[in-house]
């Protein structure tokens, strides 16, 4: 018999993979702690100028080029309204940040991968009421009616694999894989609510998801990603994890030292796994508003919520691979953090506003809050 736990894993801090407050979302509600001194009216030459000159004095006053840093694209009407890096990738060889420079994604892998099932659900390879018993029947049969609707909105009730994760814990993911964690899967089927019922975020859902790519388009994942999604958009610079042909050089370090997280080696794939840059993360970005990917009719489903349930404790509601507000509209206003140790991410699409952008940062909380601080110019001024 399947039991069914209506405690949620404390969604820990430590590795936070996607699972932090989408302040950008808060702030675009409430405008944020000075938000009033944003000038909300002029010419967008005025307001142009306004977010350069203070982005440039965030980086200023808060980041040090001789430490981990980040890059910044912010796109306004289809055009590069500001782009700038700093900081080092690594300090060992001395490299600075670059908006070429591979930033480990964490949980901004969702998108891609739920873009990556909706591109087989347009091609008639797979249906979002397709069950995990129909293409993964070795997991447990109690799972079994659980569909891919349910995976990719985060209603499976499926416990997560990451939730509420030490440092010390990390230490048991080292070089887990997809295989790994089913057969772990395999020993505990309990499930937090029943399926359908209510929603939880869980990584656990898009490990089953990547899973489902491979058996649905007779790909590995990272072949299918690269096949259909980076070749295509020419993302030169992004891979998945144990597919890389990029050299050390290439990417930011954790905290621009260390190659792992939290002293582990994270190598499942479709929640976390992907390592891109913000110049690549721009593309991906620039392409869902030309129906390149998926079509426009597809991704008005993705960016649209897919239950009356937040997936989060602190309010956040979720379509597929994308967290949003209650009420969006399709094709509106939706975002994704992702974070691993140092690695502190965002993207956040506002098409109503004619607006995208990408932040990642290698920093940790330092690197956070120079993030958050740039949120709180632009998305008052643009939003």
């Amino acid at each position: 018999m399947t039991q069914y736990h209506s405690n949620t894993p404390a969604l820990g801090r430590t590795v936070k993979l996607g699972l932090a407050l989408l302040l950008g979302l808060t702030l675009a509600a409430c405008g944020g702690p000075g938000a009033s001194t944003v000038p909300r009216t002029g010419t967008l030459e005025e307001k142009h100028a306004y977010m350069v000159s203070h982005i440039d004095d965030l980086l200023a006053q808060q980041q040090d080029a001789s430490q981990p840093g980040l890059s910044i694209v912010i796109v306004k009407d289809g055009a590069v309204a500001y782009s700038r890096s700093k900081g080092m990738a690594d300090i060992a060889r001395n490299t600075p940040i670059s908006e070429q420079t591979v930033f480990e994604l964490a949980s901004l892998t969702k998108p891609i991968t739920a873009i990556a099932v909706m591109q087989l659900e347009q091609r008639k390879l797979l249906s979002l009421n397709d069950t995990i018993g129909k293409w993964l029947p070795q997991l447990p049969q109690t799972w079994g009616a659980i569909t891919v609707h349910q995976l990719l909105s985060h209603q499976t009730g499926i416990p997560d694999y990451m939730g509420g994760i030490s440092p010390l814990a990390a230490l048991q993911l080292d070089g887990l894989t997809n295989d790994d964690l089913f057969k772990r899967f395999a020993l505990d089927s309990h499930l937090n609510f029943a399926p359908g019922t209510s929603a939880g975020y869980s990584n656990s859902n898009y490990v089953i998801l990547a899973e489902i790519i491979a058996r649905a388009s007779g790909r590995s994942y990272a072949q299918y990603v690269q096949e259909n999604i980076f070749t295509p958009l020419g993302m030169r610079s992004s891979y998945v994890t144990g597919a890389s042909a990029l050299q050390p050089g290439d990417a930011a370090l954790n905290y621009a030292r260390s190659t792992t997280t939290h002293g582990a080696s994270f190598v499942t794939v479709g929640p976390i796994g992907v390592h891109s840059s913000a110049a690549d993360m721009t593309l991906l970005l620039r392409s869902l508003g030309t129906g390149q990917l998926v079509s426009l009719d597809t991704l008005a489903v993705m960016t649209s919520p897919k239950s009356g349930f937040p997936v989060l404790g602190s309010g956040e509601y979720y379509g597929y691979g994308w967290f949003m507000q209650r009420n969006s509209s399709p094709l509106t206003l939706f975002a994704h953090r992702g974070g691993a140790d140092g690695f502190r991410n965002i993207m956040r699409v506002n098409y109503t506003k004619g607006i995208y952008y990408v932040i990642l940062s290698n920093g940790g909380d330092a690197t956070e809050k120079t993030l958050d601080a740039v949120l709180q110019v632009v998305q008052p001024l643009y939003e």
